[in-house]
């Protein structure tokens, strides 16, 4: 019986190549699968099982022990294998903090399957993700998030932050190629099963949980996942996933996710989206995420999946964009400055 260290590594060998056939002119770039939370992998004939543990099921969605859509998009994409995920239920108690986790993890899987499940994609428990109260309520209702403590003692977050304003300014600008007449910060996607929400009426985690940016023009929405520095985890495609899904269940005139009583109304109309745009800003791009595949799928997998009901004809396109982080504060701390956003586009992202 192969190891799983054989069978990981066996794995990354084949990614590996894979990665220096597309990109014969590109230097060498580190590629390696997560041992982080107990993720394991097997390949079995034409089929990758993926195997999220316990951890990962109630971790940082983004971390790699718990990003499994981008691992199995990733694999998906680059060796052509089908897919099949697995995971070890984690012990909680039903409200308690990590118990919110996990229905945070069912919902995603069973959205993920919403998309892939008729095609490349097997998920054997998939009616333990259709249980869950995020999926299987009939109303429920998103908070409207705090304000942000930008005071962390992380680099790194600090860091973040500074981008974050930086592109606010410049966003309120209406600069191409976004070019957005509404824009805000940290928008909320707490889930609460009551409109006055409360730490008891909590699905997911985070009573502060929150969009990096968003913005809209006309009938658009879009939403941006930001990072800093050599932040190159494949976890980041996971919450912007997620972050879509969440969207896509407040949009339409009859959402499943209504807006909690606030004296901050949102500041975005949902009510009329039409279309959404997901977006990846970093400073440097994952070599797993450079390749075509990705945005052809999920953009075709949005277009032809339109849950929920109410949301059926809300496409949604995905971008990824690079950019210099001091350029950015630079310019967006220059009033005289007029031109578009000092952005690159990934080639296979476009």
């Amino acid at each position: 019986m192969v190891q799983k260290s054989e069978a990981r590594q066996s794995l990354v060998q084949q990614l590996r190549a894979a990665y220096a056939a597309r990109h014969r002119d590109k230097k060498k770039r580190s590629i390696a699968l997560p041992t982080e939370n107990g993720m394991a992998f097997l390949e079995r004939g034409d089929t990758i099982h993926i195997t999220v543990g316990e951890a990962g099921t109630i971790g940082n969605m983004q971390t790699n022990g718990s990003a499994f859509e981008a691992w199995a998009l990733s694999l998906h994409v680059w060796l052509e294998k089908r897919i099949c995920i697995e995971w070890i239920t984690p012990r909680t108690s039903e409200r308690e903090r990590n118990w919110r986790h996990y229905q945070r993890f069912l919902y995603r899987m069973r959205r993920f399957h919403d998309l892939f499940g008729d095609k490349w994609l097997t998920i054997p428990r998939i009616d333990e993700a259709n249980a869950c109260s995020a999926v299987s309520a009939e109303r429920l209702y998103i908070n409207v998030s705090g304000d942000r403590d930008d005071s962390g003692t992380s680099e790194n977050a600090k860091r973040e932050a500074q981008a974050e304003i930086a592109f606010l300014k410049l966003l309120k600008l209406n600069k191409p190629p976004f070019s957005l007449k509404l824009v805000d910060r940290q928008f909320p996607v707490g889930v609460f099963e009551e409109e006055s929400p409360t730490i008891r009426s909590a699905i997911f985690t985070g009573g502060k949980s929150a969009i990096d940016l968003i913005g809209s023009n006309a009938d658009a929405i879009s939403v941006f996942e930001l990072k800093t520095g050599k932040n190159l985890s494949v976890g980041k495609l996971s919450e912007l996933l997620f972050y879509v899904h969440v969207l896509k269940d407040a949009c339409g005139t009859n959402p499943r996710f209504l807006f909690a009583k606030s004296d901050r109304p949102p500041t975005i109309d949902f009510l009329g989206c039409k279309s959404i745009n997901a977006i990846l800003l970093v400073e440097h791009i994952h070599p797993l995420l450079e390749h075509p595949g990705f945005k052809t799928l999920l953009d075709a997998a949005f277009a032809s999946h339109g849950m929920p009901v109410a949301s059926r004809g809300v496409p949604v396109r995905f971008q990824a964009w690079t950019y210099e982080f001091d350029e950015i504060k630079d310019v967006s701390n220059d009033p005289s400055n007029t031109g578009d956003l000092p952005l690159s586009p990934v080639e296979e992202w476009q």
